[in-house]
């Protein structure tokens, strides 16, 4: 007798439950098991091989009435017999010989340890032990049933549409009220976000149940998470997987974002209303956190969480996820491998799988980088460098052990490595090590709050020498040459000297002129010649002089460059009689002010460039580099990201103001004394100025 006439000893348990779910492509069983409480989908074809093992059935009979129930399709018996130790694996049928619960009980522990071993990986979200939460759930269902009655469903809607509309008509508004960057890297912020994220996602997870036990569906377990490292509850719904229809699962699935969506609508009308504070600022959180958050993770069908199910049962394909990574596999990896001896019936998946799978991998590890970056963004400026590189060192690990270890257990199996296709595997070595070089070579990119002055890297002030009245102003962010016009002043005083002056000059010359006229016949005249002479050249010297002090009056340009206003100030004082300017003298408000001498008319930018000069913190120095790029926002720009480079980097020495602050105190009070220089020592420490060239020309 050969061995596919020997009876084989498996038989389908008679505890698991099975539902037949109907999907698009083809009919799908869901089969619970109710000790371990893990739900399998089996297609109609496994399902149907489990129904046949009774203990008594050979490998021969299976294959006879295997292709009887579904003729025209062949199947090999290596197919048949892989199928079966999967369904052994899997626990739905067992061996009928002695020793299976020890087996059991071996494989139950294996797994438990491989999940405490590995489950570290699951960095997005650890499961800890739950427990059962009917009673939990019967006792809030009776307060819930309302919102989920055809009634409480329209009036959500409406809600969530109101608040959609009042964002979309009053957009600029609410882009006006929202707080800036900096303030939301707050840590008063932050605590308010953690919290606010704890809460929502408790009550997500609390509408799956309550829409679970409305549709009759039994919440097998419910418990703590932690969610990116923040608790919250979840609830296992698996079961929902057995119900026949289709619209009750997806209502399941899609009862968590609903419930976040609800909570946005009612925040956004509360953040609307609310005067700014405590209130404000949660309900903002709820609003951001609930809306784009749920829509980014839960809803995005890219990532294993509602969205993911919500497409499963759209496109009616059965175990998406695994489904995905076998497409991907077939079409990018299956090429580096042959395929084994029995898996030439293997389902040829369609490409919009592969492409599913692998922009689901891509996003995943985009969404990873992103908690990397927002927690070294939180934790680096706080001193807490170690727990940012060990955050990074869990995300990459967790994206990186998985491959690895597969790689590792294909390349220890001497069958597997008999199917390694060894070109194409180097091949792909290389490019795997180029790509990993490259991003090893990326620039990290570092975060500094620090103060800042924007100063002009070539520039002169144009100051007034002489007091007058203002008359005429140059436009500023005007280009002007050596020479040019600026500004006119105008002052009476001068206007008065340069017209006695002239007066004095022409009296000189008229009497001078008259003296030659009469030296031909007055000897007295001719006696009188020397000394008018000498009176209208000083009244010519007195003119000259009085019209170069007139001139100064008319304010010219020392270089060629750009006008730009000098630094304003707020003066409105009032002379007797003349009034003083305010703001700077270019402000058109200034025709007709007064100017002193010394007062800065204008600045001349020569090269039309700008630096900004950075006070770094010792701790923070290693961090900047000269000839390194950055891109700087400062609090007076908040809506503008200014760009430049490092060209040069100084120590500063530190501020003395402390010192002077312990210095005279008396004994009683030392105590306090000390720790509050010891505060202005950490504000004030020795500092490194780091001088940064601006790519571009600012006009502010």
């Amino acid at each position: 007798m050969t061995a596919k006439h020997y009876n084989l000893a498996f038989r389908t348990r008679a505890d698991v439950l099975a539902s037949g779910v109907w999907r698009a492509e083809s009919g799908t069983w869901v089969v619970g098991d109710p000790l371990s409480l893990e739900h399998f989908e089996l297609t109609r074809e496994q399902w149907f091989v489990a129904q046949q093992l009774s203990g008594t059935t050979s490998l021969d009979t299976l294959r006879r009435e295997f292709e009887k129930a579904f003729a025209p399709d062949r199947v090999e018996l290596a197919e048949l017999w892989h199928l079966v130790g999967e369904l052994h694996r899997r626990g739905i049928v067992v061996a009928t010989g002695p020793g299976q619960a020890e087996a059991f009980a071996t494989r139950r522990g294996e797994q438990r340890s491989a999940s405490w071993r590995w489950g570290w990986l699951q960095v997005l979200a650890w499961r800890l032990p739950g427990f059962a939460p009917q009673g939990a759930i019967d006792f809030l269902y009776p307060f819930a049933r309302p919102l989920l009655s055809r009634l409480g469903f329209a009036a959500s809607g409406l809600l969530i549409v109101l608040a959609v509309g009042l964002v979309a008509t009053r957009f600029d508004q609410f882009g006006e009220r929202l707080p800036t960057v900096s303030a939301l890297w707050t840590p008063e912020f932050m605590w308010a976000a953690i919290a606010t994220i704890c809460v929502v996602k408790a009550l997500h997870e609390l509408g799956h149940a309550l829409v679970a036990r409305h549709l009759g569906v039994d919440v097998s377990e419910i418990g703590i998470m932690l969610l990116c490292g923040m608790p919250t509850l979840y609830c296992d719904v698996s079961g929902a997987w057995r119900l026949p229809r289709r619209r009750d699962r997806m209502a399941i699935s899609a009862a968590g974002i609903a419930v976040e969506m609800l909570l946005a609508a009612m925040a956004c009308f509360v953040w609307w209303f609310a005067r700014p504070g405590v209130v404000q600022t949660l309900a903002l959180c709820v609003m951001s956190f609930a809306s784009i958050g749920t829509l980014l993770v839960n809803g995005n069908p890219l990532l294993r969480y509602d969205g993911y199910y919500l497409l499963s049962d759209i496109t009616g394909v059965s175990n998406l996820w695994q489904r995905s990574r076998d497409a991907l596999r077939q079409w990018t990896i299956g090429w580096l491998r042959k395929p084994l001896p029995g898996q030439q019936l293997e389902r040829r998946e369609s490409p919009w799988l592969a492409l599913y799978g692998g922009a689901s991998q891509v996003y995943l590890t985009i969404l990873l980088g992103s908690i990397a970056l927002v927690a070294w963004r939180t934790l680096a400026p706080r001193d807490l460098d170690v727990l940012a590189y060990g955050a990074g060192t869990l995300l990459v690990a967790a994206t990186v052990v998985s491959p690895i270890r597969r790689l590792t257990q294909t390349l220890r199996n001497p069958l597997a490595r008999r199917r390694v296709r060894w070109i194409p595997a180097g091949l792909s070595l290389v490019f795997a090590t180029a790509l990993a070089a490259s991003v090893w070579q990326w620039p990290i990119r570092h975060r500094i709050d620090c103060p800042a002055r924007v100063e002009l890297s070539e520039s002169e002030e144009v100051v007034a020498t002489l007091a007058g009245r203002l008359v005429w102003a140059v436009e500023p962010h005007s280009h002007v040459y050596e020479g040019d016009t600026i500004a006119r002043l105008l002052s009476d005083h001068v206007e008065l000297d340069v017209q006695a002056a002239a007066s004095e000059l022409a009296l000189a010359e008229l009497k001078l002129q008259q003296l030659q006229q009469l030296r031909p016949h007055d000897a007295e005249a001719a006696a009188q010649i020397p000394t008018a002479e000498s009176q209208a050249s000083a009244a010519r010297t007195r003119l000259g002089r009085v019209k170069a002090e007139s001139a100064r009056l008319t304010i010219t340009a020392p270089s060629a460059g750009k006008v730009l206003k000098p630094a304003a100030r707020d003066d409105l004082a009032e002379s007797l009689t003349l009034a003083t300017w305010n703001g700077t003298p270019l402000d058109s408000s200034n025709e007709g002010a007064w100017i002193e001498p010394g007062d800065t008319l204008a600045i001349i930018a020569r090269e039309d460039r700008r630096e900004v000069r950075l006070g770094i913190a010792e701790r923070e120095v290693q961090r900047v580099a000269e000839r390194q790029p950055v891109r700087l926002a400062l609090e007076a720009m908040p809506n503008r990201i200014l760009t430049g480079t490092i060209v040069s980097i100084s120590k500063v020495a530190a501020s003395q103001g402390s010192e002077s602050h312990v210095a005279g105190s008396s004994h009683a009070d030392n105590d306090t004394r000390w720790r509050t220089s010891l505060v202005d020592q950490l504000a004030d420490q020795a500092r490194y100025e780091a001088v940064v060239e601006l790519d571009e020309p600012d006009d502010g």
